[in-house]
């Protein structure tokens, strides 16, 4: 459920009656992951929206592996991390009883997602060990990226009508960019908009 929240196409499947139920209430866990990973990926809603809109006019996928943004050798045989657009890097956890994740930061600025603890590679990609708890997934925030966010709700309606947040991780020359396409996520009009957000730390 925790790497599932993230894929740009979230969705359970089950059949009627020839396994048992799997809804996420039914363990205390995976319910606690699930509430955990869905209202983030809630609160990156314009984010992936801004990467469905790309991925319409460029092509370029939603899910991008590695060696898209790392041109290294080593990039290319790298399946277990996967890039979200181009500014956040997703490490999950995929072995079964494990209690520790390797993550390898391509080479540049990176930021830790829940402690803004910021991490820097100049010269190649550097590897990390972190714990892995059960709800445990790795996110990394490229350094100089901005992420429109949203208060999560219990649905996308009332998510795009909560307050706008930005989160900024400023790169060491202390700047920050990123855009967001908008619209009202209903009607086919032309009246949408990509937005630059630039920002400089004072």
């Amino acid at each position: 459920m925790a790497l599932g929240s993230f894929y740009p196409f979230s969705r359970n499947h089950n059949s009627i009656s020839s396994t048992q139920d799997q809804e996420p209430y039914n363990w205390k866990s995976v319910a606690h992951i699930s509430r955990k990973y869905l209202k983030l990926r809630y609160s990156l809603h314009s984010y992936y929206y801004t990467l469905m809109h790309t991925s319409h006019v460029m092509g370029w996928p939603l899910w991008r592996p590695i060696f898209f943004h790392d041109n290294s050798d080593e990039a290319r045989f790298i399946d277990d991390q996967v890039f979200i657009g181009g500014d956040l890097l997703l490490s999950p956890v995929l072995l079964e009883a494990s209690r520790s994740l390797i993550v390898r930061l391509p080479k540049g600025e990176w930021d830790e997602w829940d402690s803004f603890n910021f991490v820097k590679s100049t010269s190649r990609a550097i590897k990390i060990e972190y714990s892995a708890p059960i709800d445990f997934i790795s996110l990394h925030l490229r350094a100089g990226s901005i992420i429109l966010q949203q208060d999560a709700k219990m649905t996308l309606f009332e998510t795009r009508k909560s307050e706008f947040k930005l989160l900024i991780a400023f790169n060491s020359s202390g700047k920050a960019s990123g855009s967001v396409y908008w619209d009202d996520g209903v009607s086919i009009s032309s009246q949408n908009h990509t937005i630059q957000i630039e920002s400089e730390m004072a």
